[in-house]
């Protein structure tokens, strides 16, 4: 038997990706970064045109009283949902929550 230990605050960059036609959506989450840092990575990588699926990037901080704090946003057009996640997480490490928690 086991006791989960109290939940602590981690503070978090969401980076959601929402195709404005079908309501698709797909996200991505940063830790140990901040806002304006992820919203530099995102504005680098994600490749954006003038033609394509019309979508609303939603870049948000997590904050431990509120459930999200400060918040930027655009409206782009880009190729793929999928492509443009793989854009942004290219190169960046992933966490093994396994390994974390174990």
């Amino acid at each position: 038997m086991k006791i989960y230990p109290p939940i602590t605050y981690t503070p978090l960059v969401r980076v959601e990706i929402k195709d404005l036609k079908t309501k698709e959506i797909r996200s991505v989450s940063f830790c140990q970064a901040t806002l304006d840092e992820v919203v530099g990575h995102v504005d680098r990588t994600l490749k954006t045109g003038i033609v394509g699926i019309k979508a609303r990037v939603n870049i948000r901080a997590s904050d431990e009283e509120k459930r999200w704090g400060k918040q930027k946003n655009a409206t782009v057009y880009i190729n793929n949902l999928d492509d443009a996640l793989a854009q942004i997480t290219d190169g960046i490490e992933t966490l093994d929550w396994k390994a974390v928690k174990g």
